[in-house]
């Protein structure tokens, strides 16, 4: 909250400018380019393999894993919950835990979906972009809010 204060103190000792307007976009335009995301492999830093996940999207009432799609709804065996937006949490989990990038195939065993329809419906429903075509087709992954505002699997 005093970062303000603080800049124009700093503007108030240091008057000279060091570089020209033309420097500090050639800056900040580099500094933009070499920012990389670091990701940090959670499987690897605790030591867990793929094989122990568990797979499937999970009951946001219940946590029981996993749920049933059934007439483009996903289904609670356990409570009966019934969600349409269920599998944004496994999309996210998946992005935490396997990375960025996901193909249908690795996508429906993450899911446990048996249709590769239903898998390419819920990955372009969800606005992920993507690269290749048919078999080669790789989507490119992000964070995404689920309803109620949160963005991480409850």
């Amino acid at each position: 909250n005093q970062i303000l204060f603080r800049i124009q103190d700093i503007e108030k000792v240091y008057r000279q400018d060091l570089f020209t307007q033309n420097q500090l976009l050639k800056l900040s335009k580099h500094i933009i380019e070499a920012h990389k995301d670091t990701m940090l492999n959670v499987l690897d830093a605790y030591n867990v393999k793929q094989s122990d996940l568990i797979r499937g999207v999970i009951c946001p009432n219940c946590s029981y894993a996993p749920m049933q799609r059934i007439n483009g709804k996903w289904r609670c065996r356990k409570c009966g919950y019934v969600s349409i937006h269920a599998h944004l949490a496994a999309f996210n989990d998946y992005y935490l835990l396997m990375g960025h990038f996901a193909t249908n195939s690795k996508m429906r065993d993450f899911l446990r979906i048996t249709s590769v329809d239903v898998t390419r419906y819920l990955l372009q429903k969800a606005n992920f972009s993507y690269f290749g075509t048919t078999r080669g087709r790789t989507y490119e992954l992000f964070l995404t809010k689920l309803p109620g505002g949160g963005v991480t699997s409850e």
